[in-house]
Parts: structure tokens; sequence; C-alpha cells
């Protein structure tokens, strides 16, 4: 439930690059772990990736101090 440094970063690179928000929880550490993967080339093999967004993102203003850094 604590928000990662990588997290918070993968969270907002998204967010500035496509307007999507993600819950600094599930979804935003889903994320993260898909960009280390993908820069440890572990998903080379695959044409493809699909990170699923399951909402959260009205959670947002309780890791607000977090997130603002």
């Amino acid at each position: 439930g604590e928000p990662t440094e990588s997290m918070i970063e993968a969270t907002k690179l998204l967010a500035r690059k496509e307007a999507i928000l993600l819950d600094p929880v599930y979804s935003g550490k889903a994320l993260e772990a898909v960009i280390d993967k993908a820069i440890l080339g572990d998903l080379d093999d695959y044409s493809d990736v699909i990170l699923i967004h399951t909402g959260g993102a009205f959670v947002l203003p309780v890791y607000q101090e977090a997130i603002a850094g």
C-alpha cells in the first residue's frame, strides 16, 4: 500500500504522455513492473503488451503528498 519512487515516476510519465491517471497502489505498481520488464528486455519477444487499468484514481488525493514529492 505504500508508493515507491519508481512507481511514482511511472505514473507521472503515463499522466504526462497519455493523460491517464493510475492509482499509486495496484495499477501504478503494475505499470512500474511493465516498464521495468521493458527496460530489461523481457518483453522483446512480444509484439503487444496489455496493462489493464482497474481504476482507483479516486484514491489519488490520499497519496497527494507522496506523489507531489
